[in-house]
C-alpha cells in the first residue's frame, strides 16, 4: 500500500513539474527570472492577476546577444491588451552588463489568466532569454477614525510620465474608490484626498496599479488632524509591493 502511494505521489510531483515547465512565470515568486532558448517570434508565458500592474524584463544572457524588440501586444485571456513599452524608462532596466541590451513591458491585465509575448526580433537567435517579471502593485491604507484628514501621496521618481488607477476599500467592504484614473509627470507629486470618498470614522485598503516599472512611484499615505487652516500632520505610512516569497 504505502508502495503504490509513493508511486502516485511520484507521478503528481512529474505531472506538475511539467506543466510549470516551457518558461511560465508567477510574478514575486523566486528572486531569478526564467531562462530559455528563445527564437525570433518566440512565445514567453506569465500568470498576471486581474486589476494588479506587472513589468517584465526580457535580457540575454551573453553581452554579444541583444533582444532587438518585444512585441507591445500582449495575448491574454480576454484577448489582445498593449502594453508599455518602459525600456527607457528608470529605474534603469536590469541587465547582466553594460553591453547587454534589453525590452521592458509594464501591463495591467483586465483578467486573471496567463499572459503570452512575443519576442519578435534577436541579434542572434535562438538565443537564451532570461525573462523575470515583477508586480509592481502598490497597497496601503487609510484609516478617516484615527485622523480624520487622510492624503495618498503619489511621487513619480522615473524620467517619464506614469499612469494609473486608485482602488479603496473601506473595512465593511464598500468600495468607495473603484479605479480612479491618475497621471504623474516625471519627477511629480500628486495628493489625493481618500477621507472624502471614504468617509468619516472608517479605515480600509488602499491599492496602487499604474504603468511604471517597478520602483517608479512612491506611495504614501498622510495622515492629519486638526482645523482645515491649520492641519498637523500625525503619521505617514507607505504602501509597499507585496512579495509572495
Amino acid at each position: 500500500m504505502r508502495k503504490i502511494l509513493a508511486t502516485n505521489a511520484l507521478a503528481v510531483l512529474f505531472i506538475c513539474s511539467s506543466a510549470n515547465a516551457g518558461g511560465f512565470i508567477t510574478p514575486n515568486t523566486t528572486v531569478a527570472g526564467d531562462v530559455q532558448s528563445t527564437a525570433n517570434g518566440g512565445l514567453r508565458f506569465a500568470y498576471a492577476e486581474t486589476k494588479n500592474s506587472y513589468c517584465c524584463d526580457f535580457l540575454p544572457i551573453a553581452t554579444s546577444v541583444t533582444v532587438d524588440s518585444v512585441s507591445t501586444t500582449v495575448l491574454t485571456g480576454a484577448g489582445n491588451l498593449t502594453a508599455i513599452d518602459r525600456t527607457g524608462t528608470t529605474p534603469a532596466l536590469a541587465s547582466a552588463g553594460s553591453s547587454v541590451t534589453g525590452n521592458r513591458l509594464c501591463f495591467i491585465p483586465a483578467v486573471t489568466g496567463t499572459i503570452t509575448f512575443t519576442v519578435t526580433s534577436i541579434s542572434t537567435s535562438p538565443s537564451n532569454i532570461d525573462v523575470q517579471c515583477n508586480e509592481t502593485t502598490l497597497f496601503g491604507g487609510y484609516n478617516t477614525n484615527a485622523n480624520p484628514y487622510n492624503f495618498l501621496e503619489i511621487s513619480n521618481l522615473t524620467n517619464s510620465s506614469i499612469s494609473g488607477r486608485i482602488y479603496a476599500t473601506n473595512f465593511d467592504g464598500t468600495v468607495v474608490i473603484n479605479g480612479s484614473s491618475f497621471t504623474v509627470g516625471a519627477g511629480r507629486r500628486n495628493d489625493i484626498s481618500i477621507h472624502d470618498a471614504a468617509g468619516p470614522n472608517v479605515f480600509g485598503v488602499l491599492k496602487i496599479v499604474h504603468d511604471g516599472p517597478l520602483g517608479a512611484l512612491q506611495a504614501n499615505t498622510s495622515f492629519y488632524s486638526g482645523s482645515v487652516s491649520a492641519l498637523e500632520l500625525k503619521g505617514t505610512v507607505a504602501a509597499k509591493v507585496r512579495d509572495r516569497r
